[in-house]
């Protein structure tokens, strides 16, 4: 049985003032990473642990990934794949995670 959480990135800057740089880059705020943080501990907090995360590559969900990463001790379970990028269908990342997971539960 797979177990899947599902985490939006944290605030980011906005597309508006974003506007005319590539999307991809986009970071956090000050205030979406502190907050991040806080949702970070208090995951630990619940118990909860993951045999994998994984994270799209743009730098946002890249470093939402990572905060969680860091409290929950997670270093190299972290992930990123470009089949959960906003521009991916996503049927690749529906092919690719069975791969994924078995190569998760083979780590752990």
């Amino acid at each position: 049985m797979i177990e899947l959480f599902v985490l939006r990135h944290a605030v980011a800057k906005s597309r508006e003032t974003w506007r005319g740089k590539d999307d991809s880059e986009r970071l956090l705020t000050r205030k979406g990473e502190k907050e991040m943080w806080r949702v970070a501990k208090a995951m630990k907090k619940l118990g909860l642990s993951f045999d994998l995360l994984l994270s799209s590559p743009y730098v946002r969900a890249r470093r939402t990934a990572e905060i969680v990463s860091d409290v929950l001790k997670a270093g190299r379970k972290l992930k990123l794949t470009r089949s959960l990028a906003a521009e991916a269908d996503p049927r690749r990342f529906l092919k690719e995670a069975p791969k994924l997971f078995r190569s998760a539960k083979r780590s752990s």
